[in-house]
C-alpha cells in the first residue's frame, strides 16, 4: 500500500462518532456499542458479572497459534459463563472460526442482534441469532429492558 493510501473497509460501518460511547471508547460497530452499553447497565444492576469486551480466544495446533477469535463480550449470568458475538451479517469465515473455537475449547458462542421495535421508542430488543450451517434465524429471546428469556443452543 502506498504511503498516505487509505485501506478500504470490507463492510460498511457507521462513522466513528456513531461508534463511540459516552466514555470515549470506540467500538467496531454501532450495534456492538449499544450491546456493550446494555450489558454494562445489566452489570451495574447486578444481573450479570465479570463483563469483558474483545476477549481473545486462541485456536492452536501443536502449540502453534493459527488464529485468534475475538469475542465481542464475555460475562457471567447466574454462574454460567457466556461468550457473545454481536452479528449483523454472518460470514462463512465467522462460521468456520466459530465451529473451530467451539470444538477446540468445548464452549458455545452465542450470537445476538438487535431488532428495532416502535413500541419501546425504537430502542429495540436484543434477540439471539441462531446460526447453523450458514443459515440464520432470529429468536426473540432477550429484551433490553427485561431479562425474561432463556438462551437457546446454537
Amino acid at each position: 500500500m502506498q504511503e498516505g493510501a487509505v485501506k478500504a473497509e470490507k463492510y460498511k460501518r457507521a462513522p466513528r462518532e456513531e461508534r463511540t460511547d459516552d466514555n470515549g471508547k470506540v467500538w467496531d460497530s454501532r450495534e456492538e456499542m449499544l450491546r456493550g452499553t446494555d450489558l454494562a447497565d445489566q452489570q451495574a444492576n447486578g444481573k450479570i458479572a465479570h463483563l469483558q469486551s474483545r476477549v481473545a480466544i486462541p485456536f492452536s495446533i501443536e502449540d502453534r497459534i493459527i488464529f485468534r477469535y475475538y469475542a465481542d463480550f464475555t460475562y457471567e449470568r447466574d454462574g454460567v459463563k457466556i461468550i457473545e458475538d454481536v452479528k449483523g451479517m454472518v460470514t462463512p469465515i465467522f462460521l468456520l472460526k466459530k465451529k473451530l473455537i467451539e470444538a477446540m475449547h468445548g464452549i458455545k458462542i452465542t450470537c445476538v442482534h438487535r431488532v428495532k421495535k416502535k413500541s419501546n421508542g425504537g430502542k429495540g430488543e436484543w434477540v439471539e441469532k441462531v446460526v447453523a450451517s450458514g443459515r440464520t434465524t432470529s429468536t426473540r429471546s432477550r429484551s433490553r429492558s427485561t431479562e425474561t428469556s432463556s438462551l437457546l443452543e446454537i
